[in-house]
């Protein structure tokens, strides 16, 4: 998403490191979809939606989400990485009318207006230039479609990690940010209108930065490893 040197990156990290194992990626995958379901079956009322993920890794959150949408649906996926595709493809292998593509997320395949809903699941924050991303999810996304966005919150435990480990070298993940709420909200303030976001906690992976962001989270509604969003696009 910013240049060969990501894409070098990722590549690597969905071939060789554990957060690219299957068990991991269905367990967090499915929490993400877990938290959305309901908005999601509310406003995707046609059966034969068409809907894409911007960003799809391993392909575990299209699977996810594809348990409990109906079976018309038209699923798409792209992501810069040609080993995620490879992964993608195994995981949505029994999933009808799945489209997957190696793309930049600044530069995709597809018409505009086309997709009633986009997600974007922890990939903007590793985006360091976010215009071009931003303006083409909007691009792709009908107006009064969906954006559906998960985005490392600024507020939570996990954050310190990621700023000691980068002060020491030793983060593997390239370029990361974490926003407020707030923060979020303004990136999308031009076209799209938020119909609600809310907080989700980290796995029990990290079971002591996870009991710190759940102890601060009883006097703090916002804190936690990740929020996600429902926008709605407006222009």
């Amino acid at each position: 998403m910013n240049g060969e040197g990501d894409v070098a990156l990722w590549d690597s990290v969905w071939r060789d490191h554990w957060y690219s194992k299957n068990a991991l990626r269905t367990r967090r995958a499915g929490q993400k979809a877990a938290c959305i379901r309901d908005p999601i079956l509310r406003i995707l009322t046609s059966n034969q939606a068409h809907v894409c993920e911007i960003g799809c890794g391993s392909g575990h959150f299209l699977k996810a989400v594809s348990d409990f949408l109906p079976p018309q649906t038209r699923f798409y996926g792209c992501d810069q990485s040609a080993s995620a595709i490879r992964l993608a493809r195994q995981t949505t292998s029994e999933v009808p009318n799945v489209a997957l593509s190696v793309c930049d997320a600044g530069a995709t395949p597809f018409p505009s207006g086309i997709f009633d809903a986009v997600f974007a699941v922890c990939v903007l924050e590793h985006v360091e230039d976010k215009g071009r991303v931003l303006e083409e999810m909007r691009r792709i996304c009908r107006i009064g479609g969906y954006l559906i966005l998960f985005y490392s919150s600024r507020h939570s435990a996990f954050r310190l990690e990621r700023v000691l480990k980068s002060s020491l070298r030793s983060w593997k993940f390239g370029y990361q940010d974490e926003l407020s709420a707030r923060q979020v909200l303004e990136l999308f303030r031009s076209n799209f209108s938020s119909k609600g976001h809310g907080t989700l906690q980290g796995d029990w992976d990290f079971p002591l930065l996870r009991s710190v962001d759940f102890l601060i989270s009883l006097f703090a509604a916002d804190w936690g490893r990740y929020q996600y969003y429902l926008l709605e696009r407006v222009s």
